[in-house]
């Protein structure tokens, strides 16, 4: 399918006011970061909005979805460099904490890996595996 053809397509499905927004992002191909200077949907609401000029790593969200979750940690993608998810503050299960605006890396997505269903948080993982304290398990004396 020709680009022109897949932007007819896009302009279609999200026109079509009986799909809910994660229906028409599921319709849309998002296997790639948007462009500057070109539209988008935002991957949460599905609106669209103008990509900005941008450095470093790009985030798929509109203006109004980036105000909502300004509050949250970031995870972004090693190897493509691509904002794959927004965090809510919080102190995991292994005792790591995740602060508000922190910027997390994971070792690979779903853009740079089609079809990958798990990845690492690198900074939990290195965390877990050299600071924290490792607890000791000694069997009871019987």
């Amino acid at each position: 399918m020709e680009a022109k053809d897949k932007s007819k397509l896009a302009e279609l499905v999200m026109a079509n006011p009986l799909l809910t927004a994660k229906e028409k992002l599921q319709l849309i191909d998002n296997s790639k970061n948007a462009k500057a200077n070109t539209i988008a949907y935002c991957l949460l609401c599905a609106k669209p909005f103008m990509v900005p000029v941008y450095s470093g790593a790009f985030e798929q969200l509109c203006p109004e979805c980036k105000k909502t979750y300004r509050d949250c940690a970031v995870l972004v993608c090693k190897n493509c460099n691509a904002v794959i998810a927004r965090i809510a503050p919080t102190k995991t299960d292994s005792g790591y904490v995740i602060k508000k605006g922190q910027v997390l890396h994971a070792d690979k997505c779903n853009i740079c890996s089609p079809g990958l269903t798990t990845s690492t948080v690198l900074e939990i993982k290195e965390w877990e595996d050299h600071i924290r304290e490792k607890k000791l398990w000694l069997p009871l004396k019987s």
